[in-house]
């Protein structure tokens, strides 16, 4: 049994114990605050861009998501916008309930929002399937098949 990340997990969690600034992202990702908010009070998805809101629930329908895996993008993309909190957010379930479809649709969101984003998994094989996912969604978008990908590294 390989320890290793388990052991660079421990270590990452436990050196933030000291009181460094990391222990406030800690705290927020683990809800150690029973009274934290969901959302900014002061932000909202009215507050985004128009034209920025139409594209994106234009995609958001050509993915087919489910409503909770709507909500969890929508989610995610709110959180990006804010500028008055940081946070975390977890796309997690058990197999076979369309997180890796969840996290293609959001990293397209994102690509059509023009952010640049670094996505990380657990193995090769997460990997790759996500970026499959994305990879589909923005091939489909695009007019002819001989347009390069653009700065889009898999």
């Amino acid at each position: 049994m390989n320890l290793t990340t388990n052991t660079h997990i421990w270590q990452a969690l436990h050196s933030s114990l000291d009181g460094s600034k990391n222990m406030k992202m800690i705290n927020k990702v683990l809800q150690t605050d029973s009274m934290s908010k969901e959302r900014c009070s002061i932000c909202s998805i009215e507050d985004t861009k128009k034209s920025d809101t139409l594209n994106l629930q234009e995609a958001m329908c050509n993915s087919n998501l489910n409503p909770s895996q709507e909500t969890a993008v929508w989610s995610c993309i709110t959180a990006r916008e804010c500028r008055h909190q940081e946070s975390v957010n977890l796309i997690w379930g058990p197999p076979g309930t369309g997180k890796t479809k969840t996290v293609g649709c959001l990293l397209f969101a994102l690509w059509k929002m023009k952010c640049c984003t670094l996505t990380c998994a657990p193995t090769n094989n997460a990997v790759l399937e996500v970026s499959k996912r994305f990879v589909s969604l923005v091939t489909g978008l695009l007019e002819y098949d001989t347009y390069g990908l653009g700065d889009i590294v898999c």
